[in-house]
C-alpha cells in the first residue's frame, strides 16, 4: 500500500515547445504535494527549450537526446526515477494545484492498480479527451497519468516500435497481462494546453495532418498485430485500412497512405515475433475502439 508520503517523479517528455515547457514547469512547482523530482527528457528541440531548462530550472533533472526517438525517449526517465509513482506529461499539458495528491488516492484501493488515468481537458478544442475512460478503462492518455513505479520496472516503459500514438495502448495491454489493472480518476485534472501554432509551425488542423495520419495508421496496426486474437485481427485489421482508405480518398493522401501500409508490411514480422494475443476478459475492453468514419477527420459524419 501507498506510504503516506511518498516520492512522485514527474516526467516530462519535450520537444520544440519552450513556451509551453515553461508554463508546465512552472505549474508543476506550484502543486500542492511537494514530494516530487521533475525530469524533462527533450527529444533534440533546436528552440532553446535545453537551454531555458538549465537556465530557468536548476533543480530538474534534464536529459538532453541528440536525436528525436519519438515517445520512447520517456523510458530515459523511467530508469533514473526514483519515486514510487511516476507522472508523465507532455510538454504542453499540466496539473492542477491538487492533481497530482488526488490522483495519488486512487491507489490506496488496490494494490494492484498500476496506472491511473488522469482527466484531461483540451483547452483549444473545449473537450475532455477522456470521456471514453468512464465506463472502460482499457488505456490513458499520455499527456497525464499516473505510473506505479514496479510496474515500469516489471513490464518496461513504452515500446520503441511506437514512434508516436497508441504507445499508451501498448503500455496498457502489458500491463493487464502483467495481473495489474488501469482506473480513471476523473477528479485529478491536466490541463491540456493543446494549439494549432505548433512549434513553430501553423496549422489549420493538426488533427488533420499527414504525420498524425501515418503514425496513427502505423501505431494502430502494430498494437492489432501484437494483441488481437486472430478473428479480430483479421476483422479489425480490415476496418482500419478501410478507415484510412476513405480518408486518402477525401484528403487525397494516397501517398501517405501506401507509405504506411508498405511500412507495416516491410515489419510485419518483427512486430508478429512480438506478439501476445489478449485473453477474452481482456479482449473485450479493446473492441469497437476503431470506426469505419474517423471523427477526426469527418466531425460532421453522423449513423443513419
Amino acid at each position: 500500500m501507498m506510504g503516506n508520503n511518498p516520492l512522485v517523479s514527474v516526467n516530462i517528455l519535450s520537444f520544440n515547445r519552450r513556451e509551453e515547457l515553461r508554463n508546465t514547469l512552472t505549474k508543476v512547482y506550484e502543486q500542492n504535494y511537494k514530494n516530487i523530482e521533475v525530469i524533462v527528457i527533450d527529444n533534440a528541440s533546436i528552440d532553446g527549450t535545453k537551454e531555458m531548462v538549465e537556465n530557468e530550472f536548476d533543480k530538474v533533472k534534464l536529459i538532453a537526446l541528440s536525436e528525436n526517438i519519438g515517445a520512447s525517449a520517456a523510458n530515459l526517465g523511467f530508469k533514473i526515477s526514483k519515486g514510487e509513482y511516476i507522472m508523465i506529461l507532455d510538454d504542453d499539458s499540466f496539473p492542477e494545484r491538487d492533481t497530482i495528491e488526488v490522483g495519488l488516492k486512487s491507489f490506496m484501493s488496490d494494490n494492484k492498480i498500476g496506472i491511473v488515468a488522469l482527466k484531461i481537458y483540451n483547452k483549444y478544442l473545449n473537450v475532455v479527451e477522456t470521456e471514453m475512460f468512464k465506463n472502460n478503462s482499457f488505456s490513458f492518455i499520455g499527456c497525464g497519468a499516473l505510473f506505479k513505479k514496479e510496474l515500469i520496472e516489471l513490464i518496461g516503459g513504452y515500446s520503441e516500435d511506437y514512434f508516436l500514438y497508441h504507445n499508451e495502448l501498448d503500455l496498457s495491454a502489458r500491463s493487464l497481462k502483467a495481473g495489474y489493472s488501469i482506473i480513471y480518476n476523473d477528479s485529478a485534472l491536466i490541463v491540456h494546453n493543446f494549439s494549432p501554432r505548433s512549434r513553430g509551425v501553423i496549422k489549420s488542423d493538426i488533427l488533420k495532418s499527414e504525420k498524425r495520419y501515418y503514425y496513427f495508421f502505423v501505431g494502430y496496426s502494430i498494437f492489432i498485430i501484437q494483441n488481437y486474437q486472430f478473428k479480430y485481427l483479421i476483422y479489425f485489421g480490415v476496418k482500419l485500412i478501410v478507415n484510412r482508405l476513405i480518408i486518402s480518398i477525401f484528403y487525397s493522401y494516397w501517398k501517405i497512405f501506401f507509405k504506411a501500409l508498405f511500412d507495416i508490411m516491410k515489419n510485419f514480422k518483427k512486430y508478429f515475433k512480438k506478439r501476445s494475443p489478449f485473453n477474452h476478459e481482456n479482449q473485450k475492453k479493446y473492441l469497437n475502439l476503431i470506426a469505419f468514419i474517423d471523427r477526426d477527420f469527418f466531425p460532421n459524419y453522423k449513423n443513419h
